[in-house]
């Protein structure tokens, strides 16, 4: 045996991994970026639970060892369960508040329908019939060769497209199990969030596995608590799905006898062209050049794909395919 606090503050042990899925999930929910702040007190606010409480027992000591490879989302959630959820729940058990809550599988806690969290935070108690009310927190997991901590951050100069699809899943399970409080983590890091009301979820900075000041597991220990003590949210208005995507993005053809000048937004500055980006001929006196962002949908043909697309600050919808398709 050893004290609960000295397993809390050793650092997750990092994966074991060989080879990987190669594609990232694809998702349609969405949050608009400028629905998204920084959670700056993040950190003072969960040191502030942590320290709430008194946790002075012994758990088993834990072999912080990895042996098991893993090469999907699959393994990587059989990891984060065993490194975090463990541990955490061990240090919190005993607490007189915490007899009968769990990491767990939605499964356990409620009737699963279209949405389902990765993993879900909440009361488990086989008297009370299984149902939203007692979820307080809901958890995604990715995979950290699909999703690049970069990524992840809203709190930088320009935060990238893809977390608007990465959030929008987050947000999709907390508006199914109506609570406050989310993670979104690919072990390598975790974001913790917020929902401060009904167009603003803060975001914390993303903390890697090997965390020290303070460690992950403790973070974990002080958010669980923050979320039992104010674990809900109600919305407000009417449409929130819809308004939380933003302002739709302007349709157009991008094919080249239907992709007209005027539809493109004014020339600026002169953008570079990088690894991402593709030369669209359209009419124009210069051809247009668009920066790849995310492909957004996979086919099984490799002559084909949807790609999302800056084009001078505008985001677009690029449907590409070889001359052989396109002569059919």
């Amino acid at each position: 045996m050893e004290p609960a606090v000295v397993q809390l503050a050793r650092p997750l042990t990092s994966l074991a991994r060989n080879g990987g899925t190669q594609h990232a999930s694809i998702h349609n929910d969405r949050v608009a970026l400028t629905y998204m702040q920084h959670w700056s007190s993040f950190l003072q606010e969960t040191r502030t639970f942590f320290l709430s409480v008194h946790i002075t027992h012994q758990v088993p000591i834990k072999d912080e060892s990895e042996i098991y490879v893993v090469g999907s989302e699959l393994g990587l959630s059989g990891r984060f369960v065993r490194n975090l959820c463990d541990p955490v729940m061990q240090a919190l058990m005993p607490l007189d508040q915490m007899s009968s809550v769990r990491f767990a599988d939605i499964q356990a806690l409620t009737p699963s329908g279209r949405t389902v969290p990765d993993v879900t935070f909440g009361l488990v108690n086989p008297s009370f019939p299984r149902s939203t009310t007692g979820l307080y927190m809901v958890g995604e997991f990715e995979t950290p060769w699909t999703v690049d901590v970069d990524e992840m951050r809203i709190n930088c100069p320009n935060p990238a497209p893809r977390l608007e699809t990465l959030i929008g899943q987050v947000v999709g399970q907390m508006r199914m199990a109506r609570v406050r409080y989310a993670f979104l983590t690919t072990y390598d890091f975790t974001v913790f969030v917020k929902r401060a009301n009904d167009f603003s979820f803060l975001l914390s900075e993303p903390f890697g596995y090997d965390s020290q000041s303070p460690p992950l597991r403790e973070m974990f220990v002080g958010f669980c608590l923050m979320a039992m003590a104010d674990p809900k949210y109600s919305e407000s208005h009417p449409d929130i799905e819809t308004r939380l995507r933003g302002a739709p993005a302007p349709r157009v053809s991008h094919r080249v006898n239907n992709h007209h000048p005027r539809e493109l937004p004014p020339l600026s500055t002169p953008r570079p062209i990088t690894s991402t980006s593709v030369v669209v001929e359209c009419g124009a006196d210069m051809p247009v050049v668009a920066d790849c962002v995310q492909q957004v949908s996979l086919s099984d043909s490799p002559d084909k794909a949807v790609w999302l697309a800056d084009i001078r600050g505008t985001r677009r919808v690029l449907k590409c395919w070889s001359f052989e398709v396109d002569s059919l």
